[in-house]
């Protein structure tokens, strides 16, 4: 994990790089001590979360936050002053730790964090790629309605929209939709069970998806199917 430390006072920083070499895990790969130096010091290392000190000299940490708006980082806020908890909420700060840091709160606070990036890098890594004109697009596979194969292509619906992808749906159902809410229903089409609006009960079985759509579930996949919906 990459980290910035943010604190207008040397010595404050020192101790913290100290206190974090035991957490091999965590990089130092940027400090700062002022807003405008934060900044740059930012956006040329691209962390994974910092740690930012409240008072900055005649500035507040706050500043930095302000100036980005689209920030990917998590935030630490390491501070004497325990009076701004609430406001660091609002901006929606993993942790808020008081001078002089207890090991053990950082300990702990470094371990979910650890998760929290993991969990977010293995979302992101799930993530399909679709085009969409000039346009790349990301596509969380829990958003998808439904999976319609077309040859060594498939066509991804997802809120009334259509993508093609250049995969088959063997394909798509190894790298992406392995998990149980998607349901391979019959040779060309694969359903997010979270979509599913109803069934039919009789010999001939068929689904209607939330959209309306209307598919044929193959009798060779009937029993297979009920059984996953029903465990939904």
């Amino acid at each position: 994990m990459r980290v910035v430390i943010i604190d207008d006072e040397a010595k404050s920083r020192e101790v913290l790089k100290i206190l974090l070499v035991d957490y091999k895990q965590v990089e130092v790969v940027g400090e700062a001590s002022d807003v405008k130096s934060a900044l740059e010091v930012i956006k040329s290392t691209k962390p994974d979360f910092i740690f930012l000190d409240i008072k900055l000299n005649t500035e507040e940490g706050f500043d930095i936050l302000d100036e980005l708006p689209d920030r990917t980082f998590e935030i630490i806020f390491v501070t004497s002053y325990d009076n701004y908890a609430l406001k660091a909420i609002k901006y929606a700060a993993f942790d808020y730790l008081l001078k002089p840091i207890v090991l053990d709160e950082l300990g702990k606070t470094l371990e979910k964090l650890g998760n929290r990036i993991q969990n977010k890098t293995r979302k992101e890594d799930n993530q399909i790629m679709v085009h969409t004109g000039n346009l790349v697009k990301k596509l969380d596979p829990e958003e998808i309605q439904y999976v319609i194969a077309d040859g060594a292509y498939s066509n991804i619906f997802v809120s009334g929209t259509s993508y093609s992808i250049s995969k088959t749906l063997k394909d798509l159902e190894t790298l992406y939709l392995g998990n149980k809410n998607f349901i391979r229903i019959n040779r060309g089409i694969v359903v997010n069970g979270d979509f599913i609006k109803e069934y039919t009960k009789g010999a001939y079985f068929s689904i209607t998806m939330r959209d309306n759509r209307v598919f044929e579930v193959s009798r060779r996949k009937k029993a297979e199917v009920l059984e996953k919906i029903n465990l939904k």
